[in-house]
């Protein structure tokens, strides 16, 4: 995820890594991992490389690896779907790998809710500049009459499209957003997946 450049100074990630205990998968975890050092040059094993820049986004993005980094065992964001002591034991409230997965990234879930709600935001804003613009656009007519951009077909048609697509954008966003305040905390993992065509 952006930004892990050097650019803003030191920086630190939350990596998601599978947890291996003498050779048992535990499944995988967010472990608290720095990348730069107090100067802002990456640590030893830690390995970004710039992607290319792209038209819609602003923001650096970077590919991030990591090759034998080691981290104290407090690095583990602990919880109860998963303590490890210093001693090396793992305990854990939930039997299933999976859920431990899902339980330690269910911010994640509420933070792309938030994501879709900005981007249909902005949706909804670019459409009403391009109809605004529609009206306000004046061209020639057929009778060589002076009319808005609107009245042409051509115009019109594709943003109603668009318009019915965003709507009903907003709507499906919405349903997602009231069942996932609405469920309990048991029922959510089965909101973090798609659903399944009936």
């Amino acid at each position: 995820m952006p930004n892990t450049s050097v650019a803003g100074g030191p920086k630190a990630a939350l990596v998601a890594a599978r947890l291996m205990i003498d050779g048992k998968n535990q499944g995988v975890f967010l472990f608290l991992t720095p990348l730069t050092d107090a100067k802002g040059r990456h640590l030893p094993g830690v390995e970004v490389e710039l992607l290319p820049e792209t038209a819609s986004s602003p923001v650096d993005h970077c590919a991030t690896s990591f090759h034998g980094v080691r981290l104290p065992y407090d690095a583990l964001l602990q919880a109860g779907h998963g303590w490890l002591s210093t001693d090396g034991t793992f305990t854990s409230t939930l039997g299933s790998p999976c859920k431990r997965f899902l339980r330690s990234i269910g911010r994640v879930s509420m933070g792309k809710l938030c994501m879709s709600a900005s981007s249909l935001g902005v949706t909804r804003h670019a459409l009403a500049v391009a109809v605004r613009h529609g009206h306000q656009r004046i061209t020639s007519g057929m009778t060589k009459q002076r009319v808005p951009l609107m009245a042409h077909r051509s115009h019109h048609g594709p943003l109603i499209g668009e318009i019915a697509s965003t709507y009903a954008a907003r709507l499906l966003h919405q349903a997602a957003v009231r069942s996932w305040t609405q469920a309990e905390e048991p029922d959510r993992p089965a909101g973090r997946r798609p659903a399944r065509p009936q």
